[in-house]
C-alpha cells in the first residue's frame, strides 16, 4: 500500500504551489488543480493513459488494455512483484522425452502426474464396464503418453461417458461399406 500510495502521490504532484493535486484532463493534456480540504486523493487520469503509458508499443498498449484504470494497473505490478519475490513460482522444465524412464518418471513426479497409465485417478464411483476396459486402457495409454493431469483425464472419461448415448445415434461420418 505504500508503493501504491507514493506512485499515486508522484502522480498527483506538480503543481506551482507544490503539494497534492487532482487532474482534470483532456485527450491529450492534464490540468493540475491544487485539492484542498483533506481526506483521500484520488487522481483523475486523461482519458488516453494507456496510449501515453504504451508509446506506441502495440504490446504494451494490449496489456494496459486490460486494466480499468492506472490503479489496477499498478496494483497487479505489485501483485507480480510480491508473488515473484516470495518464490512461490517455479521454473517449468519441459518433459524429457529423451530421458530415461526414471527421468520421466521424476518429471511426471514434480508434475503431479501419474507414474503410469493406471493410476489416474477417475474420480469417485467412476467404474468402468468389461466392454470399455480396452478402450478407456488405450485412451489412459495415450493420455499418460502425452502427459495429460488426472482432471484432463477424467473430464474427457465423463465427457465420454455422458456423451455415450447420444455418440451411438448419431449417424457415422464414413457409412460401413456394402
Amino acid at each position: 500500500m505504500f508503493l501504491k500510495n507514493k506512485f499515486m502521490q508522484a502522480m498527483t504532484e506538480g503543481s506551482e504551489g507544490g503539494g497534492v493535486t487532482s487532474q482534470a484532463a483532456t485527450p491529450n493534456t492534464a490540468v493540475s488543480t491544487p485539492i484542498t480540504g483533506g481526506g483521500d486523493v484520488k487522481a483523475v487520469w486523461p482519458d488516453n493513459w494507456r496510449e501515453r503509458f504504451s508509446s506506441g508499443d502495440e504490446k504494451k498498449a494490449a496489456l494496459a488494455a486490460r486494466y480499468t484504470s492506472p490503479e489496477a494497473t499498478f496494483d497487479a505490478l505489485i501483485a507480480a512483484q510480491n508473488k515473484i519475490s516470495s518464490g512461490n513460482l517455479k521454473e517449468v522444465k519441459p518433459f524429457p522425452m529423451k530421458g530415461t524412464p526414471d527421468e520421466q518418471n521424476v518429471w511426471r513426479k514434480e508434475n503431479n502426474l501419474p507414474e503410469s497409465p493406471d493410476k489416474y485417478n477417475l474420480g469417485e464411483g467412476v467404474v468402468i464396464g468389461e466392454s470399455d476396459k480396452p478402450y478407456i486402457d488405450a485412451f489412459l495409454k495415450t493420455a499418460h503418453a502425452k502427459n495429460m493431469t488426472n482432471e484432463q483425464v477424467s473430464a474427457a472419461i465423463d465427457w465420454h461417458f455422458d456423451n455415450q448415448e447420444a455418440l451411438m445415434k448419431k449417424p457415422t461420418l464414413n457409412p460401413p461399406r456394402k
